[in-house]
């Protein structure tokens, strides 16, 4: 028997029948249904549909004091945040990964975008450090050790544009509570793509129409996998929406009443780096062209005011 809540996070139907219209709570019989009918995945574990957009929609007006931030770890003898070696954290193999990933994507960004504020990159990645230490003791960190030893070159990407994506939030003065959300949204925004077959992911050369189907489904997995866990919405929804635009091209497909700041920021970052890195089936653009190229959807695909802080941090 279900405990939690659930709530419908848009208006529900089958055979053409309206079963709960959007921000309904899900009886339990109803949720016996839907379960049934594999339609959970329209629905939402925690709080209603409208709670969770209107938390959203005020993600990037949540400003506070940069002094109240995660707990870092301070060195007494100095004012820098700092971590010790992952050797001496206990942490497994794949968390290793990601730490020494961290500290490598790091240089990899600045030598890629030489006029960014790379104080903001290490205190960005401090943050990201810390949440990736607490996943230990939750369930969504299965998911990241899962992707740490998936593709190299996936979670090199999934690094990136966490440390993209937190630094976008600083620079915004997010509070504690939306930038801890948008860096654990950043670090699943892509766990879908372990549920697609690696043979595609890797392939060399180019994709056909229908490989570009089974890609184009990564958010709707990765949605789904993460609706067992505790994750607040203000989490999940980003992984859903992070390749839909604001014009309401993108995918999964269809019209949204709203795109989450959250998943606004996830693909601004996204779509510069997949755009400045190498994939197996396709070479990488300069970062120049990247940059004109979003410049050029601004106000489109991308909002503007978003896109001109995240020019703001390299200076464009």
């Amino acid at each position: 028997m279900k405990t939690k809540k659930y709530f419908a996070m848009e208006d529900i139907y089958f055979n053409d029948q309206l079963l709960l219209k959007k921000g309904r709570e899900v009886g339990i019989r109803e949720y016996k249904f839907l379960k049934e009918k594999k339609l959970l995945h329209l629905v939402n574990s925690g709080r209603s549909y409208n709670e969770a957009i209107k938390q959203s929609k005020n993600f990037g007006n949540a400003l506070t004091n940069n002094s109240n931030r995660f707990e870092c770890m301070p060195n007494s003898n100095s004012n820098k945040i700092y971590y010790k070696n992952p050797y001496e954290l206990g942490l497994n193999s794949s968390r290793k990964k990601f730490f020494n990933t961290i500290e490598s994507q790091n240089k990899m960004i600045s030598e890629k975008i030489p006029n960014i504020d790379f104080d903001l990159i290490k205190k960005s990645s401090d943050c990201i450090i810390e949440a990736l230490l607490k996943s230990r003791e939750l369930i969504w960190g299965t998911h990241i050790s899962a992707l740490a030893n998936y593709i190299d070159w996936l979670y090199s990407h999934t690094i990136n544009v966490t440390i993209l994506s937190t630094t976008i939030g600083y620079k915004m003065n997010l509070s504690n509570n939306a930038l801890e959300n948008l860096i654990v949204s950043s670090l699943l925004h892509d766990i879908g793509n372990i549920l697609i077959p690696k043979s595609i992911l890797n392939k060399t050369g180019s994709l056909t129409e229908e490989e570009w189907k089974i890609i184009k489904q990564h958010p709707q997995i990765g949605y789904d996998m993460l609706l067992g866990t505790d994750l607040p919405a203000e989490v999940i929804i980003p992984v859903l929406q992070h390749h839909k635009r604001i014009d309401q091209s993108g995918y999964p497909e269809g019209k949204v009443a709203h795109i989450s700041c959250a998943s606004q920021i996830i693909a601004i970052a996204d779509s510069f780096d997949s755009m400045t890195s190498t994939r197996p089936y396709r070479s990488a653009m300069s970062t120049s062209e990247a940059l004109n190229d979003m410049k050029n959807k601004e106000g489109i695909s991308y909002d503007k005011n978003l896109l001109q802080v995240f020019f703001s941090l390299i200076k464009f």
